[in-house]
């Protein structure tokens, strides 16, 4: 929740999901690239689950992540 606040345009607005349409511009297109091409899922996906904003961290922060896991 902490690092989903600080990718907001308004970090102090009120959260009641994980949506896209707050973040930042960088942030959001990353959640996209997540949510449409390397873990796609028929869901909603301007709605970001836990896994999606783990991955997107890991992204921004340049750690490093091991993609077979993620695929699988």
């Amino acid at each position: 929740m902490q690092y989903y606040r600080s990718c907001l345009k308004n970090p102090q607005s009120k959260v009641k999901g994980f949506s896209v349409g707050g973040l930042k511009l960088d942030e959001r297109i990353i959640a996209f690239i997540v949510s449409w091409m390397l873990t796609p899922r028929g869901s909603n996906h301007s709605v970001l689950i836990e896994e999606d904003l783990i991955l997107i961290y890991y992204i921004m922060k340049k750690i490093k992540v091991n993609w077979i896991h993620i695929f699988k």
